[in-house]
């Protein structure tokens, strides 16, 4: 028997002293009062302690098949997946740990059950506006699913990837991937939109030659504050910091981003690392590896031409990732590094729900921070889904995520970046399920608009007359007050908006 709640352990009950009186405990006495209330019942014949024996060694060799199971699913994902990196994310996201920690774990059951009564919730709102939503031709024609509930977040990625590759394969104009796979023609869409980012400063590609000639070329520019050579596109004064982006490269852990501190870094001898960086990058390719699309997107990418562009830098407090699924924000989330650093998941219905970066709390939340209702309270959560839903309806792209910056001075937002096929933490992995069921749902069902073009996604423009972008009427009122009042009309493609 348990001791009573804040009873200490030494203490003298009415419990212990039954348990001293009948050394059995309340199984023996369960026993004697079943077999006076039934006389007729026939008393086992095998001793108690040998029945107590043998079932302990049931206990033992259940036990001990159950281990065997797990060892041999190991073993055989250990030969599949060799890779050191696939057991600290691939194992951690699988069904098999997310079940396992439901059941052993209070703080994982919470945590699922909420995320899982928010999916109920949201559910019908997303059918809703899948129901309204004019799908690009480009991105939904070849996306067939035969369910989406056996289907994780993952699955659904790869299943676009290969279709992007497939669309590209048979016309080699059907690059819409482009619209995230390269930066320089990713800030070319915002820009062409009015959408709010961040200053381009330069620009370089289509550079011949080796790469240290392109870094030569990209140096002496960037220290020409005034002037530009044949091969940059804008002539903005070079502001410190700024930060030199790969345009052929996208994935973070292949350190696509360098800062530029301030002008010595470019007289220095090594440029604080800078030449080096620029050299090894340039004539790097993409590697998404680990990735069930890892092979059709690194034959995409491979296809992009090297390039670098200088952005100004930008003071914001927060930065948040949300992701859309026909037309509506689902979800974001901001990364918050402090101590091992947590991910703050905020949601519709203006909750919020912390995860650390620990192994000890994977897939179980903190639900509920009050120190973070300054995002509701003050209107921001508000302005971010309304523009990143903006965003999505024009693309007519079913599934995004688009990264913001946020002053909360201010109030004003800038876009970062988007994603087509960002990658999902082990840690929320329940999260990523139920949003891939929002995604996926109205793929099986087929309950959407379709909308077809000549354009590709990255041609699309808000003020295009002849061919409109998709779901315009809808976009609109989202975008209100964050696009300037008419195209760009410069003739360059580097300029940016009012807002940079």
């Amino acid at each position: 028997m348990k001791p009573k709640k804040h009873q200490r352990l030494g203490d003298e009950s009415e419990e212990s002293q039954h348990l001293a009186q009948n050394p059995g405990g309340d199984e023996a006495v369960g026993e004697l009062s079943i077999e006076a209330a039934s006389p007729g019942r026939q008393t086992p014949s095998t001793p108690r302690h040998e029945r107590k024996r043998c079932c302990g060694k049931r206990c033992k060799v259940g036990c001990a098949a159950i281990w065997l199971l797990i060892g041999w699913w190991l073993v055989s994902l250990l030969i599949q997946y060799p890779n050191s990196d696939f057991w600290a994310k691939e194992i951690m996201q699988s069904e098999t740990v997310e079940t396992i920690l439901y059941i052993l774990s209070p703080a994982n059951r919470r945590t699922y059950d909420a995320i899982k009564a928010y999916y109920d919730s949201q559910r019908p709102l997303i059918l809703e506006s899948a129901r309204h939503f004019e799908a690009n031709k480009a991105w939904v024609a070849d996306m067939h699913l035969d369910g989406y509930k056996q289907y994780y977040y993952y699955d659904v990625v790869s299943l676009r990837t290969f279709m992007m590759e497939r669309r590209w394969l048979a016309d080699p104009r059907n690059d819409d991937f482009l619209w995230e796979k390269d930066k320089c023609v990713m800030y070319s869409w915002f820009r062409r939109n009015g959408f709010p980012f961040t200053e381009i400063l330069r620009e370089w590609h289509d550079i011949r030659g080796t790469a240290e000639q392109a870094v030569d070329l990209v140096s002496t520019d960037m220290r020409n504050r005034s002037g530009h050579s044949q091969y940059a596109l804008g002539s903005s004064p070079v502001t410190y910091p700024s930060f030199l982006k790969c345009c052929h490269i996208t994935q973070g852990h292949l350190k696509s981003t360098h800062i530029v501190h301030n002008e010595a870094a470019l007289e220095a001898a090594s440029g604080e690392g800078l030449r080096e960086w620029m050299v090894s990058h340039w004539d790097q390719r993409p590697n998404d590896y680990g990735r069930a699309w890892t092979e059709p997107h690194d034959r995409l990418v491979a296809t992009i031409p090297p390039g670098f562009l200088l952005q100004a830098a930008w003071p914001f407090d927060a930065e948040f990732k949300i992701y859309i699924a026909w037309g509506r924000a689902y979800w974001g989330y901001s990364i918050v590094w402090c101590d091992n650093g947590r991910h703050l998941h905020i949601f519709r219905d203006n909750t919020t729900r912390e995860y650390t970066l620990a192994l000890d709390s994977v897939h179980a939340a903190e639900i509920g921070r009050p120190n973070e209702h300054w995002l509701f309270t003050e209107g921001h959560m508000e302005r971010i889904w309304r523009l990143a839903e903006g965003i999505a309806l024009v693309s007519g792209i079913e599934m995004i995520r688009i990264d913001f910056f946020l002053n909360r001075m201010s109030g004003e937002l800038r876009i970062n970046e988007n994603s087509l096929s960002s990658g999902c933490s082990p840690v929320f992995r329940s999260e990523c399920k139920f949003f891939s069921w929002a995604w996926a749902e109205p793929l099986v069902t087929r309950d959407f608009q379709t909308y077809q073009t000549p354009l590709r996604t990255y041609e699309l423009s808000i003020f295009d007359t002849v061919h409109p972008p998709p779901n315009l009427a809808r976009a609109m009122p989202k975008l209100a007050g964050w696009v300037r009042s008419g195209p760009d009309t410069s003739g360059s493609t580097w300029r940016t908006s009012r807002w940079a």
